[in-house]
């Protein structure tokens, strides 16, 4: 490795990853470990050899006590705004326009409301042909 490399690396900052684990002292020092700051699982941390995609992978999909894991629900519901009528309604000096609903996404709702659209403003086919 050149000096000019050895320099960029140790001038980079290092990665948010060690937020979340800890480098494991007194192991052989050719095979650096760290371990998971919530559940204690152990992976190699060698910058050149193992790197911290295997780390980042546990956070996102292996850790069950990692707090800020985000889980998707299938059922979630979205909020959508269902039109009142034509006419507006004044309620508390603003004009009330419809109410919120929830929904929950579908391919085939989205299906539907894309023809409902296409037929009723009279688009052209094309302009769903693409990506």
């Amino acid at each position: 490795m050149t000096g000019k490399n050895k320099q960029n690396l140790s001038n980079r900052e290092p990665s948010a990853i060690w937020d979340h684990f800890v480098r494991i002292e007194g192991k052989d020092p050719d095979r650096p470990r760290a371990a998971c700051k919530y559940c204690g699982r152990e992976y190699g941390c060698h910058s050149k050899n193992d790197g911290t995609s295997n780390m980042w992978g546990h956070l996102k999909n292996g850790c069950v006590q990692y707090p800020y894991k985000v889980v998707k629900d299938k059922r979630q519901r979205y909020l959508v705004l269902k039109p009142k009528s034509e006419e507006k309604v004044e309620v508390d000096g603003g004009v009330r326009m419809g109410s919120l609903k929830t929904t929950i996404y579908t391919p085939e709702n989205c299906r539907k409301k894309l023809a409902k659209m296409i037929i009723v403003d009279e688009l052209s086919f094309r302009m769903v042909e693409g990506e």
